[in-house]
Formats: C-alpha cells, structure tokens, sequence
C-alpha cells in the first residue's frame, strides 16, 4: 500500500524540522508507488543534506535524472 512521506508529519514545518534532525528513512518497495530504486534514493539522499553547500545544484539532479530514464 502507498505511503505519504514522513508518515506523522502533518504539517510543512513539522517535515521542515524531521529534515532537520537527518535524512527520512528509506521506505520499502511496497510503501512507494513507483519502487524506490536504488539509482532515485541514491539522487535524493544527497537532497536532503542539512548543510545547503552539501547539496547537489539543479543541473546535477537534472543530470542524474537524465541518466536514469
């Protein structure tokens, strides 16, 4: 069955603040729509840095994106 993302988390700045303590834990292939594959987590978890300068620019998602499809 599909899962929401940050299952507790009702509000925008509740999400804002979970980010904050660290990354969401991964959720299983069943809990997600489209299969979290390990190329789509691999792209997001660097998303989810809490230094911004840690985080990949928009042209190297898109990149990793283009590589992926």
């Amino acid at each position: 069955m599909r899962k929401d993302p940050f299952p507790g988390c009702r509000r925008f700045t509740s999400v804002i603040l979970r980010i904050m303590r660290g990354p969401p834990d991964r959720l299983s292939d069943d809990a997600t729509w489209y299969h979290m594959i390990d190329q789509w987590w691999n792209m997001l978890s660097p998303c989810w840095q809490r230094d911004p300068n840690m985080r990949p620019g928009i042209s190297r998602v898109l990149d990793m994106v283009t590589k992926m499809v």
